[in-house]
């Protein structure tokens, strides 16, 4: 029989537990970008949900496909920030404050990025920054955009890579939150608020342009999660 004192650790440590778990479940609830069970990777194969190319946000961070497209990134957020003439801590500040959400944002986030705030953020503008010159690039390219073209900072995005870059951009684990988008974005133009709506009609002009099934203009009043918020479901499948 435990002693008064062992009884004691030995509850409080119970209690402990389940109070962290609730606050799992909790954060869980917020999460909207997803890691699929394991049976799925198993019986499909992992290969159809893994990135081609280049990996956005935590899950298939330093997977061996991606890897030769991290020395990428860091070259297009010096272009991102040349092209915006603000220093990189004025964008580690816009995310900071948020960051919180950010990490709430991904069903069961590794515990290196939930301990290491420093790293996630690092992570977010990279990806996030990355992201949004390969929008630029298609845009520029097809649409031959002079506001976007390879002169005004895309031109370390290949378009002859675009079609990976799509595919990779739309996988369910492979997700950035809007919201890293929008405030990147919002940043780089000095606006006083968060700028969804230009960000959307980015998204939506490439993915149109490359022939992606998307959601009507008139249907986007919500503020999308991600990249794949605009696909649409019921014409892509």
């Amino acid at each position: 029989m435990l002693d008064m004192e062992s009884w004691v650790i030995t509850m409080n440590q119970r209690a402990r537990e389940i109070s962290r778990g609730g606050e799992e479940q909790r954060n869980r609830k917020r999460a909207y970008i997803y890691r699929l069970p394991a049976y799925v990777h198993i019986e499909q194969g992992d290969f159809v949900y893994r990135p081609y190319k280049v990996s956005f946000g935590p899950y298939y961070h330093g997977h061996e496909s991606c890897q030769p497209k991290e020395v990428q990134k860091e070259s297009c957020l010096i272009q991102f920030l040349a092209r915006s003439g603000r220093p990189l801590e004025y964008f580690v500040h816009a995310l900071a404050h948020d960051v919180e959400d950010l990490k709430n944002a991904y069903d069961k986030l590794d515990r290196y990025w939930e301990d290491d705030t420093e790293a996630f953020l690092r992570l977010m503008i990279l990806d996030g920054c990355f992201l949004i010159q390969i929008l630029r690039a298609g845009c520029a390219f097809f649409y031959e955009d002079v506001s976007d073209s390879p002169e005004s900072g895309t031109d370390e995005i290949s378009v002859s890579e675009m079609e990976y870059y799509v595919h990779d951009m739309l996988l369910l684990e492979n997700q950035l939150p809007m919201l890293v988008l929008v405030m990147l974005f919002s940043a780089e133009n000095d606006y006083n608020r968060l700028e969804y709506v230009q960000v959307t009609e980015l998204i939506l002009k490439f993915l149109s342009l490359l022939g992606t099934p998307v959601l009507r203009k008139e249907d986007t009043e919500r503020e999308g999660k991600h990249c794949m918020y605009w696909i649409c479901i019921d014409e892509a499948f």
